[in-house]
């Protein structure tokens, strides 16, 4: 019997491990219980309180002084990630015309942690696309990473930042001081560009601040 209870106990473990993978990868709650094969939410959410449950009584067994474990844990929230990766993107109906940015930040888990829009008023494409870069660059410096890879799907911006275009609009040329400025805040800074389909977050976050869906 108690190799049995003890596979079961595996299993259990296994299915919420691959749940909390999901959540890691950025799927929402019951998108992860469905992945993991739970019929409902009420199952990882028991599992996580006995989880939670277990760690406690391991950390009271243990005998650890409370006030060094508090300070243990206040490090461990505060240790800030590796490097972070953006996906910036800008949005203009009318080009120019009514015009947004946005910024989309993961951990190097693949997480999304945190995400910023702005309202441009109106503006031309590319400069909603670099606003979107500046945006990306001041979310990275509130977080406090050093280290930042942003994606970005407008290949001009990219290509002007890297010295390969020349930058020949005046405005463009004001934004791109902004950007390398905001660089010096950072130990590396690298832009890639992706194709229009990687980078659905931002896009669907600067098109809803134009259609007024600021939710």
């Amino acid at each position: 019997m108690f190799i049995f209870r003890r596979i079961k106990k595996l299993k259990a473990m296994n299915k919420l491990k691959k749940f909390i993978i999901q959540i890691a990868g950025g799927k929402n709650f019951n998108e992860a219980a469905e992945k993991a094969g739970y019929g409902s939410l009420e199952e990882p959410r028991r599992r996580l309180l006995e989880l939670a449950d277990s760690i406690n009584e391991s950390i009271i067994g243990l005998n650890i002084d409370s006030e060094k474990t508090q300070k243990a844990l206040s490090d461990l929230s505060c240790r800030k990630p590796a490097f972070l990766e953006i996906y910036c993107d800008g949005a203009s109906k009318g080009n120019p015309g009514p015009a947004s940015a946005a910024a989309v930040a993961y951990l190097p888990s693949g997480m999304r942690v945190a995400s910023r829009v702005k309202k441009l008023g109106s503006a031309t494409n590319n400069v909603a696309e670099y606003q979107a870069l500046i945006l990306g660059l001041s979310l990275a410096k509130d977080i406090g990473v050093k280290k930042v890879y942003f994606k970005l799907d407008s290949q001009l911006v990219v290509r002007q930042l890297s010295g390969e275009y020349r930058i020949k609009n005046d405005k463009l040329k004001i934004l791109a001081q902004k950007v390398k400025e905001l660089e010096l805040l950072f130990e590396k800074c690298e832009y890639q560009h992706i194709c229009r389909s990687r980078n659905k977050e931002a896009d669907k976050l600067a098109g809803d601040i134009i259609a007024g869906k600021e939710d």
